[in-house]
């Protein structure tokens, strides 16, 4: 009896260790903000960010769990924070196979704007954990075409030599609109651990 719980014990153990990888996913968006409204006005800019002003822009609106608010002079409410990588893991995988992949999920709603508008996203590695990047050869981004007057979410892989910074910052969120402005709903980081 003895015999059969300890390897029932063992099993159990390397089932565990089999199942520790996974998939993360971390929100670049603060929990306290629901929504950003951006529009080709008034861009969204990181206030962590090194290529950033410290306060936000006037007129930035956006959306806690309660009530809209719009940015006033001063204002130094924080929209994002910066994601953990999976840098000094060794998975197993490369960045570039289907497991191994990092990648960044966006969803904006769109208002009435035309089909060759968008919303621009621009992130820097920030490589020892606090300072980012200085070089713009440093930064990547993405854009998400909004459809007119509904929600579009896109993914895009996570450029491999990111990867090896601790952490990605989101440097700013412009939209092409001139239109309508774009609400972004969501921005998430989604890589896999072990």
């Amino acid at each position: 009896m003895k015999k059969l719980f300890l390897v029932s014990l063992v099993a159990c153990s390397m089932l565990t260790s089999a199942f520790a990888e996974r998939w993360r996913v971390q929100d670049f968006i603060n929990s306290g903000i629901s929504s950003i409204q951006v529009s080709n006005t008034i861009p969204v800019t990181n206030i962590l960010s090194a290529f950033s002003y410290t306060t936000n822009t006037v007129g930035i609106i956006y959306t806690n769990s309660l009530i809209q608010n719009t940015t006033a002079a001063g204002d130094v409410t924080a929209f994002f924070h910066d994601v953990n990588t999976s840098a000094g893991v060794d998975s197993g995988r490369s960045h570039t196979n289907a497991l191994g992949t990092a990648r960044i999920v966006a969803t904006i709603v769109s208002g009435s704007i035309g089909s060759s508008e968008s919303c621009i996203f621009t992130f820097s590695q920030v490589p020892d954990g606090d300072n980012e990047a200085t070089t713009a050869a440093e930064r990547f981004g993405f854009g998400v075409v909004g459809v007119n007057g509904s929600t579009t979410t896109v993914s895009t892989n996570v450029p491999s030599w990111v990867l090896d910074a601790t952490k990605v910052r989101v440097v700013s969120v412009v939209s092409t609109s001139t239109n309508a402005a774009i609400k972004v709903k969501s921005l998430r980081f989604v890589d896999w651990v072990q």
